[in-house]
């Protein structure tokens, strides 16, 4: 953000502010801020700004449920990736963005109900990330990207009801998880993507109704959550996950009939949103979180 203070035309760090400000819920800055990246390489259209200007902009389209234009952004973002791509095919920046492209396109189908072309999407996402692995292993962020890809694939397998493949997706991505985090405790990225699996195994434990197992996953989960969110008590993006873990373990604690335990969950997980929400009215995220709590 300094940057921007500094030059509010300093295209490489609109790109992380306009990622910041989507991801916190500010549609309308990260908006204005995509729309400005766009403007501003106008005269390079297979620069890496206007591959994420485009993306972002996608993103935002999609969450307002525009999901035509927002898969035209999608597909134009694949092809100044692809391009450039193929012109210089050693150029591992690519390599690494372009399956994020993959993604999104794969979330419109899914959002449309062509879950055979949302598989497809994001399996492509997938063999490019394993492949970025082999070529760069002591890269944590291309793991990372191959765990996120593998929790995707399994997500896709569950919407489908194939908890058998999902399991397996997301148990790839535990593994992932737990060797990036032994390798380098201190990683923020990786024990995020680690607390990710845990809460996705639990989802399939929990809908074999294996509860005790679906409880520990979400368990793990949540001590990497609270650990993170301890760690830097302002980070709202941290505390609004620790309060989706509180959720988690609430509704497998109300499947025990541990009704105490449920209430208690419940009331710490709500008393979070409450918070974020008060913080931030305009913050269209938790307002959201609020509005949606339905224990």
């Amino acid at each position: 953000m300094r940057a921007l203070e500094l030059d509010p035309d300093n295209a490489e760090a609109m790109i992380w502010a306009a990622g910041f400000e989507l991801g916190s819920g500010n549609v309308g800055a990260a908006e204005r801020m995509s729309l400005r990246l766009i403007e501003l390489t106008a005269t390079d259209p297979d620069s890496k700004q206007m591959y994420w200007g485009r993306l972002r902009l996608g993103y935002i389209r999609q969450r307002r449920g525009d999901l035509a234009s927002a898969m035209s952004d999608y597909v134009e973002s694949l092809a100044i990736g692809e391009r450039w791509a193929k012109a210089k095919p050693q150029d591992s920046r690519w390599r690494r963005d372009l399956p994020w492209s993959h993604d999104a396109i794969g979330d419109v189908h899914w959002g449309q109900g062509n879950l055979a072309a949302a598989l497809a999407s994001y399996e492509t996402a997938l063999a490019l990330r394993d492949n970025v692995v082999k070529s760069d292993p002591g890269n944590p962020r291309s793991h990372n990207d191959l765990s996120e890809s593998y929790v995707k694939v399994g997500d896709l397998h569950r919407a489908q009801g194939n908890l058998r493949a999902a399991r397996a997706s997301y148990q790839s991505a535990l593994e992932i998880g737990e060797r990036m985090v032994n390798s380098d405790p201190a990683n923020v990225e990786s024990q995020s993507r680690l607390s990710m699996a845990h809460d996705r195994t639990g989802e399939v434990d929990r809908a074999e109704r294996n509860f005790q197992a679906a409880l520990a996953n979400y368990q793990a989960s949540f001590a990497i959550r609270k650990n993170l969110a301890d760690a830097d008590p302002s980070n709202a993006a941290r505390q609004r996950a620790l309060s989706f873990s509180h959720e988690r373990i609430g509704h497998v604690q109300r499947s025990q009939g541990d009704l105490p335990a449920t209430m208690a969950s419940y009331q710490a997980s709500f008393a979070i949103r409450e918070r974020l929400a008060a913080t931030d009215p305009t913050n269209l995220n938790w307002q959201r979180d609020l509005a949606l709590f339905t224990p």
